[in-house]
């Protein structure tokens, strides 16, 4: 953009495309750099030391990929303890989550919270409800 702001777009949002014949060159945009603090594309929240304690049935399935350039795991009796230096954010609390209660959350404090926070208004939503 003219005021040199990085922008990020959803693909899926796009409604139409032109091709030109204009060439592309990058002005030093490295997506390495960009991408380096956070677990996708979230650039917001703090950066922080996450540890993870996640149990079988899907410890190994986790700690066989590559989250992260950060990521160091370790086996524990029940699966294993992984350890991320990443953003926190709704990013990150919505992957934890997608592994249900195999996963819990050690640290940062901060983050215990704010995933007990979505826990109870998850659990609120699917409350029974008289009929």
């Amino acid at each position: 953009t003219e005021n040199h702001q990085l922008k990020t777009y959803a693909v899926a949002r796009v409604k139409r495309a032109v091709m030109s014949d204009d060439e592309y060159t990058s002005k030093g945009f490295d997506f390495d750099h960009f991408h380096k603090d956070s677990l996708a594309v979230y650039r917001e929240g703090e950066i922080a030391k996450v540890e993870i304690n996640i149990k079988e049935p899907i410890a190994s399935y986790i700690s066989e990929r590559q989250w992260h350039p950060s990521q160091r795991s370790v086996r524990t009796a029940s699966g294993v303890r992984l350890t991320l230096e990443v953003r926190v954010n709704d990013e990150l609390v919505r992957w934890i989550l997608g592994m249900g209660s195999n996963a819990e959350v050690v640290g940062p404090q901060a983050l215990r919270d704010r995933m007990s926070e979505e826990i109870s208004r998850l659990s609120g939503a699917y409350t029974k409800r008289a009929s």
